[in-house]
Order: C-alpha cells, then structure tokens, then sequence
C-alpha cells in the first residue's frame, strides 16, 4: 500500500495519553500516521471494499485466530476493539465489518491497552 503525500502534516498533537505527536493525514487510502520521536507509533487506516485490507471480521479471523481481547471502541458505542497485539494490530469492528484498522509495533496485550488503547467516553441511551 502505498500513501504518497499526507493531505496534511500537523505537529503536537495528542492521542489518547500520548502528547506531543506528529499527525501526518492521507486521502488515498483513508489513513492517518503518528509519530513518536520521529518514529511511527501508530497508523489508522479505514478499510475500502476491493483494497488489500478485508472488510469481513471474519477474514481476518481465519487468518490470525481469535484476537486476544475484544475491547470497547471510542468509534461507537455498538463498535469493538478485536486486539491482535503480539501481531502488531488492532481491528474496530461493527456488526462483522472492519471500521478501521490500528498498526502498531508488537507488543503485549497489557501494553497496548496502557500505550495505544483509546479508551471511549460512557456511552448512554
């Protein structure tokens, strides 16, 4: 997948606990890059149909297995986070299809939930 250049590139920005990151933005596919200390910390990209990412949680399911959590997503509150640390992702998930999808450096489950894990407002009826 190939990004070209940020629709826009945005200094000191914050996500969730982490401050001070850079937010480089694109169009084409959906994604948004942060950097950390001039380091890629984390990059969202929005799945489309047809491109290489599958929109079906089940594709992603009978490649990887059972994610390791399934936690509350701050996309909305009938949305799931399908934790795949130790493999360096994490899905936002809604009624089987893939919203978004988080790439991370791999890590332990506890530490994602600590370092990238964006945890959602108290959602009400």
């Amino acid at each position: 997948m190939s990004l070209g250049p940020p629709e826009s590139d945005t200094s000191e920005v914050t996500r969730g606990a982490n401050a001070g990151l850079h937010l480089l933005d694109y169009e084409a596919p959906p994604a948004s890059v942060f950097l950390k200390d001039g380091k890629v910390f984390v990059i969202d990209v929005i799945p489309k149909e047809g491109s290489d990412l599958p929109i079906d949680v089940s594709d992603w399911e009978r490649r990887y297995g059972r994610p390791e959590r399934i936690m509350p997503s701050i996309r909305g509150k009938n949305q799931r986070v399908y934790v795949y640390s130790d493999k360096g992702f994490a899905l936002a998930v809604d009624m089987g299809r893939v919203r978004a999808v988080e790439f991370f450096e791999p890590m332990g489950a506890d530490e994602y939930e600590r370092r990238i894990y964006l945890v959602p407002p108290r959602f009400t009826k």
